[in-house]
């Protein structure tokens, strides 16, 4: 048999390059995983960043002496690229800002129980 004209790889040396292969991936396997879970949570916080716009953005449409001087909200569920997102609002926690056509309102969205944004604003009636 004449091993001078055969081509290829031994198998020690797949075997080799298969072992090298296998620590490589094992060692960036927990970065890809954090890199996943970071994306999931910020894709998290985007969603209920754009709940809280949608609600804010109905909020905006009502009179402000109108809405309640003070207590928590209905909490309103909305569902973004098939998640459930809570948003609830809370109004004249700062009596300051509160009067007969200003409303204090602070508007938590939350999602599978955790609280993932929370904004503030003060509404006013324009003339």
């Amino acid at each position: 048999m004449n091993y001078e004209t055969q081509h290829g790889f031994t198998l020690l040396e797949v075997l080799i390059s298969l072992a090298i292969f296998s620590l490589l991936t094992a060692a960036f396997s927990p970065a890809m995983m954090s890199n996943v879970n970071h994306n999931q949570n910020m894709q998290e916080i985007t969603n209920s960043i754009h709940v809280a716009q949608i609600v804010m953005d109905d909020l905006r449409f009502e009179n402000p002496g109108d809405l309640p001087l003070g207590g928590q909200g209905d909490t309103q569920i909305l569902e973004v690229h098939g998640k459930e997102y809570a948003a609830t609002p809370f109004f004249c926690e700062t009596a300051a800002y509160c009067d007969a056509q200003t409303r204090h309102i602070r508007l938590e969205v939350a999602y599978e129980g955790e609280v993932r944004y929370e904004v503030e604003t003060v509404y006013t009636q324009l003339r």
